[in-house]
């Protein structure tokens, strides 16, 4: 389903996508103007394999979708969403994460083995780093600008390619 870009408005029914629980690959909800929560029921959609539902005005905590367990990317930035979730560390196959300019709250969550993408720039996280962050071994990027992050060692993420947090910089001078 791709109704990105439409203009669209209003809530989403509690049972939106109840009757394409085996069909439904992607949910592309990007760049309307929807608002309220999240359905649950999107916890159902075992096929999902993409949740996007950037740049609108959903407000409120994120459900917990760790029963869809196919999803491999999902964009939550530029919305109004609250709280903090502890389910994306369960998520097998999640490898994607962007929750930019939203007002989460508390620390970072744990993720899973996979991810290789994770953007929370102006989330509102702040506190420590979680310490299993240098053990993805697939994390190329993290981008946390904005968040009031500490790192717990200088080079936790010196493994990443792009990070904004824990990455000690080689002087240039030594590669003359």
């Amino acid at each position: 389903l791709d109704v990105s870009k439409n203009r669209f408005s209003g809530t989403l029914h509690p049972d939106f996508m109840q009757r394409s629980t085996l069909h439904a690959e992607i949910i592309n909800l990007g760049y309307n103007q929807f608002e309220g929560p999240l359905p649950t029921v999107i916890n159902t959609l075992q096929a999902l394999s993409a949740l996007l539902v950037n740049n609108n005005k959903f407000s409120g905590e994120v459900p917990d979708y760790s029963q869809a367990t196919n999803i491999r990317q999902l964009d939550l930035s530029n919305n109004q969403f609250t709280g903090n979730f502890k389910w994306l560390r369960v998520m097998p196959n999640l490898a994607w994460i962007v929750l930019d300019n939203n007002k989460f709250s508390g620390e970072l969550p744990e993720l899973g083995p996979v991810v290789s993408h994770f953007s929370a720039s102006g989330a509102g996280f702040t506190g420590k780093i979680p310490t299993s962050y240098g053990n993805l071994g697939y994390l190329h990027v993290f981008n946390c600008t904005g968040c009031q992050l500490e790192c717990p060692t200088p080079d936790l993420l010196q493994h990443v390619y792009f990070s904004t947090h824990c990455k000690t910089i080689a002087n240039p001078l030594d590669y003359q």
